[in-house]
């Protein structure tokens, strides 16, 4: 459920299942979904096509980038940088393929602690990975007037703003709704039963 803006402060249920249909969607290991895409919540029961559209309305398309780990992390670091009780920024980054350890009582900009792999390894700095993200957050609106949410170190399409140094591997031309409805279709006989899997964690939540 979207409820208080929880998918922009912590991991949920539902932007675990968003963010795992935008990996199978995409075929990308890693999968990241700013929590600001979603809108809305999934209740027990048939899903049409008209929740799909109410909980992701946004028609932003989902690629897939090559960057290094230290890339990966300040991307992380970014989505960090709004979380907080007042009014959260729709930066916060629901993931799939990754875990990841952050403090939300640290300054902005230090507030990533760690960044594991679903194997227990730590992110490597230098090591390279494929990664969905959407079109934008790599610029395709500009990085003008708070566009692309400050991911400018994802910046592939805006002419204006330095480059990431980031390769494009392939645009899927899908969005978020697509992947999910790729997901209920392809998985139509089964039960969508999500459930909290320890992918992000908040140490200030557990002080």
């Amino acid at each position: 459920l979207l409820e208080n803006f929880n998918v922009r402060r912590r991991e949920t249920e539902l932007g675990n299942f968003i963010a795992d249909s935008v990996a199978e969607a995409s075929g990308a290991p890693i999968a990241v979904v700013n929590g600001g895409g979603i809108r809305a919540s999934f209740y027990e029961g048939v899903v049409y096509g008209g929740d799909i559209a109410v909980v992701c309305p946004f028609d932003n398309e989902i690629i897939v980038l090559e960057m290094e780990g230290q890339t990966l992390w300040d991307m992380l670091e970014n989505g960090l940088s709004t979380c907080s009780d007042e009014f959260p920024g729709g930066r916060f980054l629901q993931v799939s393929g990754i875990h990841y350890t952050f403090d939300s009582s640290r300054p902005v900009g230090s507030r990533l602690v760690s960044v594991k792999m679903p194997d227990g390894t730590d992110l490597d700095p230098r090591a390279r990975y494929q990664v969905a993200v959407t079109d934008y957050m790599a610029g395709s609106k500009t990085y003008a007037e708070g566009n692309g949410d400050g991911y400018a170190m994802l910046n592939y399409y805006d002419e204006a703003a330095p480059k990431g140094s980031v390769k494009l591997i392939k645009e899927t031309g899908l969005t978020y709704r697509d992947a999910l409805a790729q997901h209920f279709e392809q998985h139509r006989d089964s039960v969508v039963d999500v459930k909290l899997e320890g992918r992000i964690t908040d140490l200030a939540e557990d002080k």
